[in-house]
């Protein structure tokens, strides 16, 4: 069986290197780039060489969710992961509405990363089990955030 080809994004080197770090544990996965931005030259050509993408959410605050998107629209067999600090049921909502096929939170990055991985890379979707019960139950619409709203009201920064 052909190993997930895995490229992990952020601005953070840091982070760049516990992804890393934490991919290479996993014989069948392997990690083929670890760039510091979506856009940056080459960047877009590796993409088209990976199977999943594990994104840190400070690629959302510094290039906005559009460079997300397009990468997601131009690269449809990318599965996406998104690790983030803290996660609300409206930020994982738009975030899996949007395309992501995951979102992991960074403090379960150690325990979770290579399986969330191999999940995402079968077509199942990744989320917080404290998350998917509230997703369960009826939606409840806010005044303030209809569905379908544009970004999130987290303030996660420039996401459109």
């Amino acid at each position: 069986m052909k190993n997930i080809n895995v490229t992990c994004v952020s601005s953070r080197e840091d982070t760049r290197q516990r992804c890393a770090d934490l991919v290479v544990q996993n014989t069948d996965i392997d990690l083929i780039a670890l760039p510091a931005g979506l856009p940056r030259q080459g960047a877009w050509e590796t993409l088209s060489k990976t199977d999943v993408v594990v994104i840190d959410e400070s690629i959302l605050q510094c290039e906005g969710f559009a460079a997300v998107r397009w990468m997601l629209d131009t690269y449809q067999c990318i599965n996406a992961l998104i690790i983030m600090e803290y996660i609300s049921n409206e930020a994982m909502t738009w975030t899996l509405v949007q395309g992501v096929r995951g979102v992991l939170l960074k403090t379960d990055i150690d325990r979770f990363l290579g399986k969330a991985i191999r999940r995402i890379h079968a077509g199942e979707v990744w989320m917080p089990r404290k998350l998917v019960e509230s997703l369960r139950n009826p939606v409840r619409q806010s005044p303030g955030h209809p569905v379908g709203k544009e970004t999130p009201q987290s303030g996660w920064g420039r996401w459109h």
